[in-house]
């Protein structure tokens, strides 16, 4: 491992997290992504527990495609789950490890039932680009999923 890994999850995840009401439609959940400009938001229930995430590319997928109505579509029927996440205290090697193993490109950091913020694989690069060479040797490029192979070869190639 390299020294320089000790970096934890905390210090470089977004917060706040836009969230969204697990009984909203899609069509709120793509006016809030626009209005914050964002590409994905992460669903909670009554209680704000992180049940789920949806994506864009979920909305273009599963509804858009599909030529399904926004506005009658509740985000729980494309939203991804159960939720993958992640610790504010876990380490960047061991998150990106955790996300490709997942093949998820968002990493929603959980803190006592919480969510207190967000990461991106991108994000994950971006704060340490020396971890492209240390997955390449801990987990084979060989392994990883077409999209992070071709993020990884984008960004720091």
């Amino acid at each position: 491992m390299i020294c320089a890994m000790s970096i934890s999850i905390k210090d470089i995840m977004t917060f706040p997290v836009i969230t969204m009401r697990s009984n909203a439609k899609v069509s709120e959940a793509a006016s809030a992504m626009c209005a914050h400009n964002i590409g994905s938001l992460v669903v909670v229930d009554r209680n704000e527990k992180p049940i789920g995430i949806i994506t864009e590319r979920d909305m273009i997928r599963k509804v858009v495609v599909t030529s399904k109505n926004p506005k009658s579509v509740d985000v729980t029927q494309i939203m991804s789950s159960p939720l993958v996440t992640g610790d504010p205290n876990m380490d960047l090697e061991d998150s990106a490890k955790l996300m490709i193993n997942k093949e998820i490109k968002r990493l929603p950091i959980i803190d006592q039932g919480k969510i207190v913020g967000i990461v991106t694989f991108t994000d994950l690069i971006r704060a340490q680009p020396q971890i492209v060479s240390t997955l390449e040797r801990s987990i084979g490029i060989d392994r990883m999923p077409r999209r992070f192979k071709k993020l990884m070869r984008k960004t720091y190639r």
